[in-house]
């Protein structure tokens, strides 16, 4: 058999061309710088009817092909097994595996089994005595927690708190240790655990005591302890926490409270407090007293910094400030009151030196004053007149209360200079207008506290039910103390009207449609007649 075994042409030319193997020669339109042909060697097989399968490997037929073998169809070739299956259905699928190499068979494969490897050939290598599984004969990749072993830089270790044996793990027995070389020989200890390394054993580190096989904290069972031997005594008291020895225990500092196993600071001016909210006693050394649960600065001092307090600068009337220069609480005993971050006098108040004094001592009856002279408002019933106060008309001055009523001391007073003399009555209220040393009530009334109405047709009454004198002129005259109309007139709606204008020719009647006596006149005598003249 002839072949191209080789050629060289321009790299441009397109490949056209015939080869006549009858001829050796080539025809193309390519030019060709060179070309080789050569002859090959070639084997040509059949195989008998019945056994149309060949292997290489024997150079022989077979009706099926043997076992490891597969077939590939389109050659009716038989192709070995991959050395891992028994049997397999193609070069990558296998069908079965053999047991006897540590093979079993899953997702057509035969992986070697837990504890072996794949070493290349059909039987699989043991694995290290401490694998579970691996990937050589150095390399671990899955370890057997149930053999206490865990998976480190491809090794099987033994788990913590275990030493290997030479075959196995055995525990080690010192509590609290990881690592040991025999039961009793510790190399390590559980430092999450609060152990410490000892020699060959394992200790508490300080803070912390031994409790069968743990290490339980101080200071859990004794607030503020640092080291302590057991949990009823306390050997050191964590003084870097404000905390102090006291007896088997710790307690806090002076100016601390305990709260959640913490000493915390009291509050400012505290010696001692049971919270940060109550004070049970105070710093007077530092001019704090206590006031309620907390401990204030003394009358005068100002806290100035935190645990310090100190004396007011000199603001007149100031009896605690909260800075050098700003006063909350005035004297106001002296009637200072605060004003601005510091102390003025109150209303009815004058400055004077270092005191406040009484406007209305100076000036009476004022009640806001910038001096002793000058008065800026009165107290009613007083009115501002310049700089001073004077009485309302109906008052009076008085020395005590400023001004006072006319009509407290003389009743009916509508003006007056002092309680005896009355300048003017009150005509309104039925008084006399004309002034003196009292107020009489005009004709027709009487006094009764005030001027009440004297009975219909009385002039001058003492009292209600006694007249003294009666209104002649409308015909009323006095009948006793009380007014009764003269004869010939009967009372009318408050007024002695004439029998005469009801009934003509009456000279006396009891009501507007009776007469008892009639009039005489020249020709004769009206004589009375039914009820009428």
């Amino acid at each position: 058999m002839v072949a191209l075994v080789s050629l060289a042409y321009d790299a441009t030319a397109a490949i056209n061309f015939v080869y006549s193997s009858s001829s050796l020669a080539c025809t193309g339109t390519a030019t060709f710088s060179r070309y080789t042909f050569g002859y090959l060697n070639y084997m040509y097989r059949t195989c008998p009817s019945g056994y149309p399968y060949f292997t290489k490997t024997t150079n022989l037929c077979y009706d099926t092909c043997p076992s490891n073998y597969w077939v590939k169809t389109v050659t009716n070739l038989c192709m070995p097994c991959s050395y891992s299956c028994l049997t397999c259905s193609s070069d990558t699928v296998c069908l079965t595996c053999d047991s006897s190499t540590h093979r079993t068979l899953s997702s057509g494969a035969c992986s070697c089994s837990a504890g072996y490897y794949d070493s290349g050939v059909a039987l699989c290598s043991s694995c290290m005595a401490s694998c579970t599984t691996c990937s050589s004969a150095t390399t671990c990749s899955s370890c057997s927690a149930t053999n206490h072993r865990t998976l480190s830089a491809g090794l099987c270790q033994c788990s913590s708190g275990y030493y290997d044996n030479g075959a196995a793990c055995d525990a080690c027995l010192v509590a609290g240790c990881t690592t040991c070389t025999a039961p009793s020989a510790c190399t390590g200890c559980d430092s999450a655990l609060h152990f410490v390394l000892n020699g060959a054993g394992c200790d508490c580190t300080t803070g912390y005591y031994a409790s069968g096989s743990s290490c339980l904290s101080c200071s859990q069972v004794i607030p503020g302890c640092s080291a302590c031997s057991g949990p009823g005594s306390c050997d050191t008291c964590d003084s870097a926490s404000n905390f102090v020895s006291s007896g088997s225990g710790c307690d806090c500092i002076s100016a601390h409270y305990l709260s959640s196993g913490s000493c915390l600071p009291c509050p400012s001016g505290c010696l001692t407090c049971t919270g940060s909210f109550t004070c049970t006693s105070c710093d007077s050394s530092s001019n704090y007293v206590q006031s309620g649960g907390q401990c204030d600065c003394l009358s005068g001092y100002y806290e100035s910094t935190p645990g310090t307090c100190t004396l007011c600068p000199g603001i007149v009337g100031c009896v605690q400030c909260s800075g050098p220069a700003t006063c909350s609480s005035c004297d106001s005993a002296q009637h200072f009151e605060v004003s601005s971050g510091s102390c003025s006098c109150s209303r009815g108040y004058y400055p004077s030196g270092s005191n406040c004094l009484s406007c209305a001592a100076s000036i009476p009856a004022c009640t806001e004053c910038t001096s002793s002279t000058s008065c800026s408002d009165c107290l009613l019933p007083s009115t501002l007149a310049g700089s001073i106060c004077t009485c309302t008309t109906g008052f009076f001055p008085s020395s005590t209360t400023g001004c006072e009523a006319c009509a407290l001391y003389i009743s009916g007073c509508a003006s007056c200079d002092s309680s005896t003399n009355c300048l003017s009555c009150d005509a309104g209220a039925n008084y006399n207008p004309a002034g003196g040393p009292s107020c009489t009530c005009k004709s027709g009334y009487y006094l009764d506290t005030i001027c009440k109405p004297c009975m219909t047709g009385c002039l001058a009454c003492s009292s209600a039910a006694v007249c003294t004198s009666a209104d002649i002129a409308n015909h009323f005259i006095l009948s006793g103390t009380t007014t009764v109309c003269d004869t010939g007139y009967l009372l009318v709606a408050g007024s002695c009207k004439s029998c005469g204008l009801y009934l003509p020719g009456c000279t006396d009647c009891s009501s507007t449609t009776f007469c008892s006596a009639c009039m005489t006149v020249v020709t004769g005598v009206l004589s009375v007649s039914g009820n009428t003249c």
